[in-house]
């Protein structure tokens, strides 16, 4: 069966063989997307796709973060930019990756095309995540859920790929158009920041779960320690003086002063070395 026909055969499935936690979700990333789309809005990619997308013009008849209607398609492609644009979407325990970001957009544009319900759209929602990754994002007992650190939890961080081109350019470099680095003249060399590291400890405390289990009630999986609470462990802890105009701890202590405007997470390993247990 191909992925058309697979997807054509669930658009037929009734209504009522979708579960109730599985709209639940729905609803709830419904929400989670739209709050990133309307943060994402203002950012340059997004007014810059709004812009140039819109000139080409075509019958109106979807909504747009920060824009106009236009197009279905056309504005399927400027949420789907606008809401990925701070890579914010879906960073909560009901999904695995960033499904939202993917299927919503087109969801939402097909659905004001034909005057469809939210209630539509949040099932066309579910059967999108079935069809192109089966019972991964329907709900969060098909989701994959993260491997957990131990009850004493430890994270390192070093720098990413963009974060090293950066650091060969120097702080005197700009960005082009495309956003890519631009060497302007001679500038210090920054390449021994590369490799270093940070170490921090954690415990899980009965007090710490109660806390996650109260911010997202129904969502966590069963168990002592629910899965996903590694998220909580081991934040950085900075004074005022020490943060940077996005909330992080500013550049020139673990990274140096570059040329970049945000910082995004790049991934990282982790390590269960027993199971966990709070203390």
């Amino acid at each position: 069966m191909t992925t058309l026909e697979h997807v054509l055969d669930l658009a037929g499935l009734p209504a009522s063989s979708i579960p109730a936690e599985a709209r639940q979700t729905a609803r709830f990333s419904l929400y989670d997307w739209m709050v990133c789309g309307l943060a994402g809005a203002s950012e340059p990619l997004a007014v810059l796709l709004r812009k140039v997308i819109g000139a080409e013009g075509g019958h109106p008849v979807a909504s747009t973060f920060g824009g106009p209607a236009m197009p279905a398609r056309a504005a399927a492609l400027v949420n789907g930019a606008t809401s990925h644009a701070l890579d914010y979407d879906d960073t909560h325990f009901a999904h695995v990756g960033h499904p939202s970001v993917g299927i919503y957009p087109a969801a939402l544009a097909a659905a004001e095309a034909v005057d469809a319900s939210v209630a539509d759209l949040a099932d066309a929602f579910l059967l999108g995540g079935r069809g192109f990754g089966p019972h991964r994002h329907a709900t969060r007992r098909g989701a994959l859920q993260p491997r957990l650190p131990p009850d004493r939890h430890r994270r390192s961080l070093r720098c990413d790929r963009r974060s090293r081109a950066a650091l060969r350019a120097g702080p005197g470099a700009g960005q082009d158009a495309g956003g890519r680095l631009m060497g302007q003249g001679a500038a210090p060399d920054h390449r021994d920041w590369i490799g270093r590291s940070w170490t921090r400890s954690d415990q899980v405390s009965d007090r710490l779960i109660a806390e996650c289990r109260a911010t997202l009630p129904g969502l966590l999986g069963p168990g002592a320690v629910p899965p996903g609470l590694h998220w909580a462990l081991a934040p950085d802890l900075a004074g005022p003086e020490a943060l940077g105009r996005d909330g992080h701890p500013r550049q020139g202590l673990f990274v140096p002063e570059l040329p970049l405007p945000r910082r995004m997470w790049a991934g990282g390993d982790l390590v269960l070395h027993r199971p966990p247990r709070p203390r």
